[in-house]
């Protein structure tokens, strides 16, 4: 009874850190995709736009899929899981692009502070991508190892 409540507090605790994730995308881009345009100040350009919905969708399914566990409803969770690795797929494509995007950004006058902080988010980011893809390719590696989880 103890493994099964332990289980199921773990479950709500990854539900709650999901809507968090959910709330703070919310809170960061109310700004720019809803704010902005209707003062005519919209400064996104279509692969900004894209990037944004690519990353938000990734979020909505941890919070789908974090449900799903904590409903018991396993059958489901696999399903999406492997729409997931898709996602995550474009994701990564996407990533990659917006660090090139990102770095040709660079206006030759910007200062060396300034150029610091660019580069670094580049920087930033093609860490971001490297990590993501090694948790990525260890999840599809061990998918059909359910013993791993099982002290989750």
């Amino acid at each position: 009874m103890e493994n099964n409540l332990s289980k199921t507090n773990d479950s709500v605790l990854y539900v709650v850190l999901a809507v968090i994730f959910v709330a703070i995308c919310v809170f960061a881009f109310v700004e720019k995709l809803i704010i902005d345009p209707i003062l005519g100040a919209s400064s996104l350009s279509a692969e900004k736009i894209v990037h944004g919905f690519l990353f938000v969708s990734w979020v909505v399914l941890f919070l789908l899929q974090s449900i799903l566990i904590m409903k018991g409803k396993l059958t489901n969770h696999k399903f999406w899981g492997y729409i997931g690795i898709g996602l995550i797929s474009l994701v990564l494509l996407n990533g990659c692009f917006m660090a090139v995007v990102y770095a040709n950004e660079f206006i030759p006058t910007e200062t060396i502070g300034s150029l610091i902080i660019r580069a670094s988010g580049v920087w930033a980011n093609f860490h971001v991508l490297i990590a993501t893809s090694i948790l990525v390719a260890l999840a599809v590696a061990y998918r059909r190892r359910p013993a791993l989880f099982l002290p989750l």
